[in-house]
C-alpha cells in the first residue's frame, strides 16, 4: 500500500536497512497523527471565524500546505521505484524530509494541544516534548544501536 508505506517510511521504518521499530510504535504514531490532523482542522476552522485569529489561521494553513507535498513526494518515489523501475527500493532519504518537518511538527503540536482545555495546554506541550524525546531514545537504543553498533 502506498499510503501505508508513506506513513511507515516517514516514521523511520528503514526496511532497506532491516531496522524497523515494533509495529505498535507505528500504530501509536498513526493514531497521534490522525488525532492531531482532526485537532488542527478544528482549530483552523474555528480560527477563521474569529476576526482576531484569521492571520494566524492563514499562516498555519500556508505552513501545513507543505505536508501534502511531502506525502506526494514520498508516494511518487515509492510508486516509481516499485512499479515503474522494478527496483523495489521504497522511501526517501531523510534530507528530503527536512523542508516540511517544521510544518509537520507545528501541525502535530497545534492539533493535539488545541484538543485539550486551555488550562491543560502547558501540560500537553510538556507531554509532547517528553514523548518526542522518548520516541527518539527508544529508536536509538531499541533499533539503531543494537543493529549497527552492538
Amino acid at each position: 500500500s502506498l499510503v501505508g508505506g508513506v506513513h511507515v517510511t516517514f516514521w523511520a521504518d528503514f526496511g532497506w536497512l532491516d531496522t524497523p521499530l515494533s509495529p505498535w510504535v507505528y500504530w501509536v504514531l498513526f493514531s497521534v497523527g490522525a488525532l492531531a490532523a482532526v485537532g488542527v482542522a478544528i482549530y483552523v476552522v474555528a480560527a477563521w471565524r474569529r476576526p482576531g485569529e484569521r492571520a494566524h489561521a492563514a499562516a498555519v494553513t500556508a505552513l501545513l500546505l507543505h505536508v501534502p507535498v511531502l506525502g506526494a513526494m514520498i508516494g511518487y518515489n515509492t510508486w516509481r521505484t516499485w512499479v515503474v523501475d522494478g527496483i523495489g527500493w521504497g522511501g526517501m532519504q531523510g534530507r528530503y524530509y527536512m523542508g516540511p518537518i517544521a510544518a509537520i511538527m507545528v501541525g502535530l503540536t497545534l492539533g493535539i494541544v488545541s484538543l485539550v482545555p486551555p488550562r491543560w495546554r502547558p501540560a500537553a506541550h510538556t507531554a509532547l516534548r517528553w514523548g518526542a524525546i522518548a520516541l527518539n531514545l527508544g529508536a536509538l537504543f531499541g533499533a539503531m544501536l543494537p543493529r549497527y553498533y552492538l
